[in-house]
Parts: structure tokens; C-alpha cells; sequence
């Protein structure tokens, strides 16, 4: 019994890795970024008459030595070196092959670019620049660059990919302001649907396989200017780590026990998501995201409370209404979670501390029920997620009327047979419907739990062992880390810019959490 509390509680005796050992390295940029950002302001792409001095440039920019999106394609076109450089998933390689590669291939001429763009090539457009960025803008496009030992001028091909399906609309994360496409199971389209939306160089793909003979397939993705070298590091050691191990991975599921620091934890460390855009604006902040061919969802680490409590909606509306919708799904969740045990507390330990009136009706309705005020609690919570569960499993059209039945219709009968009291329904329905609230759907599970574990402590202790019970969750809280970042962050511990918490500057020029010392782009 004890062991099992002790493994539940998170306290396995592992290898924890903590983001931040020293003061210095907590709440500020470390002193160790300061020449890395250096070397960042200086990967520019400069066009070279040698070849390779050129793609060496270029490979530069996009991070050829960890980018596994970066594909060079070297040539010879009439005798001269040539190499056509695109990014994988942008560009159409069926074009890029037939319009491109097979034409080049059989020329025996030294070929000219203005002759190349005007009568060699059946692309429907492309263009010669001498401009670095405009050749990085180009191939962050779609487009394929190709360029030709001798010369310093880039030619700027439209091969980019059409995909041959419409993405779909999210279906858990509904929003009313914002983009409304969704991840899909393809793993090369995820990535596409991202780097649609992070338009920058610096975004890093790297692909990997998991698990024995089944080789599932993954991509992590990060944002090279802006992520802690430290927790790509503990990331990939995490991974590599699952892949040593002799099973067959089926599913990104059944990677959150090597990404978890606390596997038996019931509070979720990682934070899936169907949106691209919420994928998006992690990994401008400076989180990693893991993509898992066959899933139509990104994992997010390293995550906070708090960021399971925010939307992407939050930052397509204005601030003001964004802080009233953060701090309502602050109050749900402790809502959802203590809201029977109040009840109950209430009911049994304290009657004299409501108003006389509620307590003469409370008491009133509650004298033809034959259960205990635990007893007919449970019965509703259990109900409850029996009627979620049902209407989750069966088919879409019989939902709806699974809800009312089980949530109206069933509700009614057991006040009717007097197995619960009137009040115990409103509580128990009004708990689950601030539940409901919270974004994250592990969030809520993990809710749930809580929900009856302060429902027993409020038996034996009433508010007072609720309170005790409050002191051990919050502590217990704190010495969660994903990732190494604390799970409490930016309160426990406290960080300088605290804001994306509850509220939203109207100004801020960076969403940046200091609190995964994520470094801001000058």
C-alpha cells in the first residue's frame, strides 16, 4: 500500500533533470546564450560563385547538421556542378523531379540561368536573384533553389506542394476566433501545416524512429533560436532511451511514460493539442513538439498548470476579455474539484455556517433521502462520468440524446425516488460542468481524481481536513517538473515575467515564458 502511494505521489527515486541549477540560470537569459546568439545574428546566406561555399552558407541558415528537412540534391548539368536545394514536405518532389532534375540531367551544354528560366525548365514560375534572403524567403515557400557552380546567382523555382485532401477542422478544441484546421494522421502534412506557420529559418526538424521491428515514425520540432539547448538534450536522451527498450510503439500515447518524469502522476507533464496554430505559438516560445506519424495530434513539452489552462483563442481576442476567460477556467478547475467536498463538509460537519434559510431547505429536502450525503455524492459523480463515457464511445448521432437522457431524464428519477437530494444534483451537475471548462482533456481527468479524493478527506475532516488536504496538493504540485520546468511556474517558483499566468499584457512584445529560460529575439 505504501509503495503504491509512493510511486503515485511521483517519488520514484529517479533521475529527475531539473532545468536551471543555479540561481543565475533561473529567471533571466544565462550568460551561456550570450555567444550563441551571436552566432545566430551572423547565419545569413551570401550567394558564392563556388558551389560550395554557397550551399556550406546556406546549410548554415537552415541548421543542415540536426535539420533532417534540409535536402541538397547534387547534379552535373552539362558538365558544371549544380545542386537543387529544397525543403522536404514544401516542395512537390514529383515536380521537382520531372520539371526539374530529368530536364537538367539531359542537357550537354553549360547551362545559362537566363537561358534555364526563360526555355529550360517547364515550371510554371522562377526567377534569378542575387538576394540571400530572398532565396531563404523562397525555399521557406515551397520553392526549390538551384544553383550552379560558376555563378552566384540563384535561381528560385515554384515546385511547392499542393495537398491532395482538405485538412480537417478540429473536432476537441473548438474555437470561435481563429484557424480551424487540425492535425491529420500523415506525418510529412503535420509538419507541413507547421512550417506554414512558423516561417523562420531557425525552425528545426528532426526525425527519428521508435520501437523494435514497428519503426513508428517521429518529428521533433523546435524553434533553434529561441529553445534551451538543455531541454532538446533531455528530450532526445528521453527518446533515445525509449527507443532502446525492446517493445513496439503503436502510438505517441505510449511515449508520455518516457517524457513524464513522474510517470504514475495523475497530472498530465506533456500537452497534446489538434491545432497548428496552439503548435505554432509553443514553439515560438520556446517549447519542444513532438509529431507522431499516425496521430493527428503534437505533443507539447515542457508545460506549466497554467498553459493547460490556456487556448490558442486566447491570443485572437483582446486582453481584457483573455484575462476574464483565463481566470474563469482558474475557478472552474477549483470548482470542479471542490464543490462536492464542500457539500459535503457542509452537510455533515458545519450546517451552522450556512444562512438559515438554505440550511432549513437543505435539511428539508433531504429528510425522505435514505442514503448518506457520501453516499448519494457518489452515486451523481460516478453517474456522471458514466453518461460522459457512454456518450463518448457511441455513434455521433445518438450523443445528444444520450446526454439529455442520462443528464436530465436519469437525474430527474433519482430526486423523484428520493436517492438524492434536489441540492446534491445541482452541485454535482454544476462541478462537472466547470470541469467541462478546462481546455485539456488529461487536465480534466487528473480533476476528476482530485475531485474524490477531497470528497473523502471532507468526510473525515470536513473543511478542515480539505484544508490539510489543500496544503499536500499544492506541495506536491510544486515538486512536479516537466521537463525540468517546475509544473507550478511562474509561482513555485516565482519568475520576473509572471503575466502569461492570468493575465495578458496589452503591449508585450514577446510571450516568452523566462520560466523554460526561453531567449528573446532581439
Amino acid at each position: 500500500m505504501f509503495s503504491w502511494l509512493k510511486r503515485s505521489l511521483g517519488f520514484t527515486g529517479g533521475d529527475d533533470f531539473m532545468l536551471g541549477d543555479s540561481a543565475r540560470e533561473r529567471g533571466r537569459v544565462p550568460p551561456a546564450y550570450e555567444k550563441e546568439r551571436e552566432e545566430a545574428k551572423k547565419r545569413v546566406f551570401c550567394p558564392n560563385v563556388r558551389l560550395g561555399s554557397a550551399l556550406s552558407s546556406l546549410g548554415h541558415v537552415f541548421r543542415n547538421a540536426e535539420n533532417d528537412d534540409f535536402i541538397t540534391r547534387f547534379l552535373s548539368v552539362g558538365g558544371t556542378e549544380a545542386a537543387v536545394v529544397f525543403i522536404n514536405g514544401l516542395a512537390d518532389r514529383t515536380v521537382l523531379f520531372d520539371a526539374v532534375i530529368r530536364p537538367l540531367q539531359s542537357m550537354y551544354t553549360r547551362p545559362d540561368p537566363d537561358t534555364l528560366v526563360k526555355n529550360g525548365l517547364p515550371v510554371q514560375e522562377a526567377e534569378i536573384t542575387e538576394q540571400g534572403e530572398t532565396v531563404v524567403n523562397g525555399l521557406l515557400d515551397g520553392k526549390a533553389a538551384l544553383m550552379l557552380d560558376g555563378t552566384a546567382r540563384v535561381i528560385l523555382l515554384d515546385v511547392r506542394r499542393a495537398e491532395k485532401r482538405a485538412v480537417g477542422r478540429t473536432e476537441n478544441e473548438k474555437v470561435l476566433y481563429g484557424a480551424h484546421h487540425a492535425f491529420i494522421e500523415d506525418l510529412r502534412t503535420n509538419i507541413t501545416l507547421v512550417r506554414s506557420l512558423v516561417r523562420t529559418p531557425d525552425l528545426v526538424t528532426r526525425m527519428m524512429t521508435m520501437g523494435g521491428g514497428n519503426d513508428l515514425r517521429l518529428a521533433v520540432m523546435y524553434k533553434s533560436g529561441t529553445v534551451n539547448p538543455q531541454l532538446v538534450r533531455e528530450l532526445m536522451r528521453r527518446l533515445q532511451r525509449a527507443q532502446s527498450k525492446n517493445e513496439t510503439f503503436s502510438g505517441g500515447f505510449q511515449l508520455h511514460r518516457f517524457l513524464d518524469q513522474r510517470p504514475f502522476s495523475i497530472f498530465p507533464q506533456t500537452l497534446n493539442t489538434e491545432r497548428p496554430d496552439r503548435t505554432a505559438t509553443f514553439i515560438s516560445q520556446g517549447h519542444l513538439v513532438v509529431l507522431t506519424d499516425g496521430m493527428p495530434f503534437a505533443t507539447i513539452a515542457p508545460i506549466t498548470i497554467f498553459a493547460l489552462l490556456h487556448t490558442r483563442e486566447d491570443h485572437n481576442i483582446r486582453p481584457q476579455i483573455a484575462m476574464m476567460m483565463r481566470l474563469i477556467r482558474v475557478l472552474c478547475l477549483l470548482m470542479s474539484m471542490l464543490l462536492p467536498g464542500l457539500y459535503v463538509a457542509l452537510m455533515t460537519f458545519h450546517q451552522v455556517s450556512l444562512p438559515t434559510e438554505m440550511m432549513i431547505s437543505t435539511l428539508t429536502t433531504r429528510k425522505m433521502i435514505g442514503l448518506s450525503v457520501l453516499g448519494e455524492m457518489l452515486i451523481m459523480v460516478i453517474l456522471f462520468e458514466l453518461v460522459r463515457e457512454a456518450s463518448v464511445r457511441v455513434q455521433g448521432s445518438i450523443n445528444q440524446t444520450l446526454g439529455i437522457i442520462g443528464g436530465i431524464v436519469l437525474g430527474d428519477a433519482l430526486a423523484e425516488a428520493s436517492l438524492v437530494s434536489p441540492m446534491a444534483l445541482i452541485v454535482v451537475l454544476l462541478a462537472a460542468l466547470c470541469g467541462l471548462t478546462i481546455p485539456d482533456y488529461a487536465l480534466q481527468m487528473a480533476a476528476y481524481q482530485v475531485r474524490l479524493f477531497f470528497l473523502f478527506a471532507s468526510v473525515i475532516g470536513g473543511i478542515i481536513g480539505m484544508t490539510y488536504l489543500s496544503v499536500v496538493l499544492v506541495s506536491y504540485l510544486c515538486t512536479v517538473r516537466s521537463l525540468g520546468v517546475p509544473f507550478f511556474a511562474p509561482v513555485a517558483p516565482a519568475t520576473r515575467k509572471n503575466d502569461g499566468m492570468v493575465m495578458r499584457r496589452v503591449n508585450s512584445r514577446t510571450d516568452a515564458p523566462d520560466a523554460i529560460n526561453a531567449r528573446e529575439d532581439d
